[in-house]
């Protein structure tokens, strides 16, 4: 959790990776290893992948 402490200076993006860490590993499992937490007007937040 260190680097993703140091990563995300949002409290509420690090919320929701801490609470979704399964679902990142997962993406990352699948060899994404561009993840991004993003949030949109309304105000949801959701992972983001792309393959470099």
């Amino acid at each position: 959790m260190v680097i993703l402490i140091d990563e995300i200076d949002d409290h509420e993006l690090l919320e929701f990776a801490i609470e979704n860490f399964s679902e990142m590993i997962g993406y990352i499992a699948d060899g994404n290893l561009n993840i991004r937490i993003l949030r949109g007007i309304t105000g949801e937040i959701w992972f983001g992948v792309s393959k470099i």
